[in-house]
């Protein structure tokens, strides 16, 4: 169980942000490590590629792609009370987005130039929580599955990490944790969880994991 509440990833999120900003700081000031250059011309692509919003003459407004977005990831049958079928259906309106939104967002100033990339990159961290939801077949902390409401220690104790697959897309694999991050595995099913979701004690019984 964690003590977490709505929107408390924003503030991991913010904080590695920040950790993360300061050591790239760092890094450039030290001189310890050499410093690696890239061609004028692939720096003048990349700054194309980022202000391309501001010179589109039609589109989609950034602050509307946004609430579309919202909308499709924070309603509690999305967000917290999962099933394969919702999250298969979230999922189909996160690709259109990163497929058809994302590209036709427009800023007006820099400002909205920043919104669009941030557009971009939630659009991002919206596939990659939906296809790890869906790969984690189990119920754990504050992800709820009501087809698998059990927690199951076969293929759940760990992490998964979204990884680029060699087409480009977007694969999900498992990281081993440490055998001692488990706990006592000897330990009776209601003995080492202390705290049951909806529908679990009937499912644990009748998967033969309580009596």
């Amino acid at each position: 169980a964690y003590t977490g509440h709505t929107g408390f990833p924003s503030n991991f999120s913010g904080v590695q942000g920040k950790r993360s900003g300061e050591a790239a700081a760092e890094y450039v000031k030290s001189g310890d490590l050499p410093l690696e250059t890239i061609p004028e011309s692939t720096a003048q692509a990349m700054l194309e590629a980022y202000t391309a919003p501001m010179r589109l003459e039609r589109g989609c407004d950034v602050s509307r792609a946004l609430d579309c977005l919202q909308g499709i990831m924070t309603p509690y049958w999305n967000a917290f009370v999962k099933s394969e079928e919702r999250l298969k259906a979230t999922l189909v309106n996160v690709l259109y987005l990163r497929a058809h939104v994302a590209p036709q967002v427009m800023a007006m100033d820099e400002h909205e130039l920043r919104l669009c990339e941030e557009f971009k990159h939630k659009v991002l961290q919206a596939e990659m929580k939906l296809r790890v939801s869906l790969a984690r077949r189990e119920s754990r902390g504050t992800h709820f599955r009501e087809d698998y409401p059990c927690r199951d220690d076969e293929i759940g104790l760990c992490y998964y990490a979204c990884v680029r697959q060699d087409d480009g897309s977007m694969g999900v694999e498992r990281i081993e944790i440490p055998e001692d991050w488990k706990g006592d595995l000897s330990l009776p099913y209601e003995k080492r969880y202390t705290y049951f979701f909806p529908g679990e004690e009937e499912a644990a019984k009748a998967r033969g994991l309580m009596h």
